[in-house]
């Protein structure tokens, strides 16, 4: 039996529903996991039972109250001076003296587990300090690469982070696009780096009726074009670019209902950009067409009553894992080309539009409500592939081979 620590910082929004994935498929006779998350969140609380019960709590008194990161206004050059010098400095006392007490945390809850193996559940960037923690300890550690990471202006960050990356054994990235970014940051060794997907429930993702309760409980009627778009309600998810699309088309696709799911609290959204969003509803008139729905734990019920889903990031998305979630449900997708959402939708089947482009997404929008009107809007989504990627036991086989690998290699 291999015992696995398996360490889950914040915020943790997909990481947490990708880890109670895999966790659910894990054979606790061959694989023994633990589950060190640093604050108790709604998000982290599903792993309660993925872990079945073994999950530890750093700071289980409260919840996190961890702010999202804004961007700044235009500044002078001298602001911008200050700004750069500012982040340097809260970087490197984040890194040598984090709060809390965290490293010392960290380190006695490792040496009470003595695991064989330290899987990060997140990017170097976001397990600095259990990273560095755990370098106390002769334990192979891998990296769980979700995020496209970019180094602009805190060049501290970059030195620590190429650093701590050479005392990773494995890199396990979600995309191509992910691991060729890291390979272009770090030089990543290929024999200490793959690819694997998100493990993602088939069985619970998969095609039905459309719910009528939800169709009720949302206003909506059997006559309505929806629109879906689910993720994190954060600025670089882009939800604004499919209000403006939808003011494009609203007098052309009068039936339209737009659905934005997803949660706004700080610490895993921007509640400043969801007000931001509102106040664009109320601006084009759109209070009738598009409804919030908050955070929801009904994800397959209401992939099942849009007709199209829309993934509209204005950056790189490492994977999208609604992507695959609305491929699996057979749903029409529409994906903003860029990163590994692109990679998915070309792997897989999905229409690609120009990333922050509102024009190409009411263009290709109108496309589905017509072949819809017509009776033949389906999906050409390569189902075989998907299925097959996508096959819980031949991940799990694929973890449990990294894992025999990097601790014969230890």
């Amino acid at each position: 039996m291999i015992k696995v620590l398996y360490i889950q910082a914040p915020p943790g929004g997909g990481s947490v529903i990708a880890l109670c994935e895999m966790l659910k498929k894990i054979d606790p006779q061959v694989i023994e996991p633990l589950v060190l998350c640093y604050y108790k969140t709604p998000h982290t609380q599903l792993l309660e039972k993925a872990s079945r019960g073994k999950i530890n709590y750093l700071f289980p008194e409260y919840t996190t109250n961890l702010k999202t990161v804004s961007t700044f206004p235009s500044m002078s050059l001298l602001n911008k001076i200050w700004r750069i010098i500012e982040n340097e400095y809260v970087a490197f006392k984040n890194y040598f003296f984090p709060q809390n007490n965290l490293l010392q945390k960290i380190t006695a809850a490792v040496r009470s587990f003595s695991p064989d193996i330290i899987h990060h559940n997140n990017d170097i960037s976001v397990d600095r300090v259990s990273i560095r923690a755990c370098n106390k300890f002769n334990i192979p550690q891998i990296v769980h690469n979700r995020s496209i990471a970019v180094y602009k202006q805190i060049s501290f960050n970059y030195f620590v982070d190429n650093y701590l990356h050479k005392k990773i054994a494995y890199n396990i990235n979600i995309t191509e696009a992910v691991r060729n970014n890291y390979q272009k940051l770090f030089n990543t060794s290929p024999s200490h780096a793959g690819v694997l997907h998100d493990f993602v429930d088939e069985k619970k993702f998969s095609p039905t009726r459309p719910d009528t309760s939800l169709i009720s409980e949302f206003g909506l009627t059997k006559n309505d074009f929806v629109v879906g778009d689910i993720g994190r309600i954060i600025s670089w998810k882009g939800q604004h670019i499919l209000i403006e699309a939808l003011n494009i088309i609203k007098t052309i696709v009068p039936n339209v209902k737009v659905l934005i799911v997803g949660p706004y609290d700080n610490g895993v959204g921007s509640e400043d950009y969801f007000t931001h969003l509102k106040l664009l509803v109320k601006k084009y008139d759109l209070l009738n067409s598009v409804i919030f729905t908050g955070n929801r734990n009904d994800i397959p019920k209401i992939i099942n009553i849009c007709q199209i889903i829309a993934h509209t990031a204005i950056k790189p998305e490492p994977q999208g894992l609604i992507i695959i979630e609305a491929l699996l449900c057979k749903k029409t997708v529409i994906v903003a080309d860029a990163g590994g959402a692109a990679e998915i939708a070309s792997k897989y089947g999905g229409i690609l539009v120009t990333p922050g482009n509102q024009i190409e997404l009411a263009a290709a929008i109108i496309n589905c409500w017509e072949k819809h009107s017509k009776g033949g809007l389906s999906p050409k989504t390569d189902n075989a592939k998907l299925l097959g990627d996508f096959n819980g036991a031949a991940q799990i086989e694929k973890i449990l081979s990294i894992y025999t690998s990097v601790i014969g290699n230890n």
